[in-house]
């Protein structure tokens, strides 16, 4: 259910699936009858009985709502569509018995207060942030209560990617139709985690995987790892994976190598940001 047009969200979703080997089936909510939808008993939607409940707010309403609201209540905005949130997930959990999606806003700067919006709380970018902040802290204590990320993928490829103001102006559509897959993506994700079909493992090789060169050929203290050139890149890799495994993902590693020399880099390079002791399963051989 969204207040812009979902028919091709919609599409991507169920096409998302598919690649992902789950097959969904989408019951689209009318045209912005949110509210209508949630709750009236005997709407579409009751009769769906669906096990999670997507609901997509866009910026694009969310700004024109901030502008028709009176000045003297912009500073509590982000606080009244909070408690607006809280009771679409009411209203999933007790009445439909179902776990409730709903995405996070993008952070736009409507230019009003210029450069310092974002200390001003009165400003839309300072409001839209913290409901932002809300609807985290919220969806943190709430297992039933999930996120959709379309915030990241603002942050990663930039408004003018995320959305198509022809698209939008022409079919009030809020979000362009290459951000789709993108948006499907951070959907599924949580669903897919929900059933429990995430990844707990990653393999990993070892000779210009974890560091830059050939130990074999090129010896400890020659192959490229820690702050200078390249060894950089190779550092970064190590501390994201090591993330990883304080998540709790199994490190395995599978190298065509000798052991004893493979092992080397892990147990006497000082700038190696894995060890062995990171590695649940050790498999180096010819």
């Amino acid at each position: 259910m969204g207040d812009s047009a979902t028919q091709l969200l919609c599409t991507a979703i169920k096409g998302y699936g598919l690649e992902e080997n789950i097959n969904i089936d989408i019951y689209e909510g009318p045209y912005n009858q949110i509210n209508a939808e949630l709750f009236n008993p005997n709407s579409e939607l009751y009769k769906f009985s669906p096990d999670y409940i997507l609901v997509f707010e866009s910026h694009k309403k969310l700004i024109k709502e901030f502008y028709k609201s009176p000045l003297d209540e912009r500073t509590t905005f982000a606080e009244k569509k909070f408690e607006i949130f809280k009771g679409y997930y009411t209203i999933a959990r007790e009445r439909l018995h179902a776990k409730l999606i709903c995405f996070n806003l993008c952070e736009v700067n409507d230019g009003i207060f210029g450069s310092v919006a974002a200390k001003y709380n009165s400003s839309f970018l300072y409001q839209v942030r913290k409901l932002n902040s809300l609807l985290a802290g919220f969806a943190a204590n709430e297992n039933t209560f999930q996120l959709a990320d379309i915030l990241s993928i603002q942050n990663r490829f930039g408004l003018n990617i995320l959305t198509d103001q022809k698209i939008y102006i022409n079919s009030d559509m809020a979000v362009s139709i290459e951000a789709l897959p993108h948006i499907a993506k951070c959907i599924i994700d949580p669903i897919k985690a929900g059933y429990g079909l995430i990844n707990k493992c990653i393999i990993l090789d070892l000779d210009n995987t974890l560091w830059g060169g050939i130990i074999g050929d090129d010896g400890i203290n020659n192959i490229q790892i820690g702050e200078l050139g390249i060894g950089k890149a190779f550092s970064e890799f190590q501390m994201w994976i090591k993330e990883l495994k304080n998540r709790g993902v199994i490190i395995c590693i599978a190298s065509k190598n000798t052991e004893s020399l493979a092992k080397e880099p892990f147990e006497n390079h000082e700038e190696m940001v894995l060890k062995l002791d990171d590695i649940s399963v050790f498999m180096a051989n010819w």
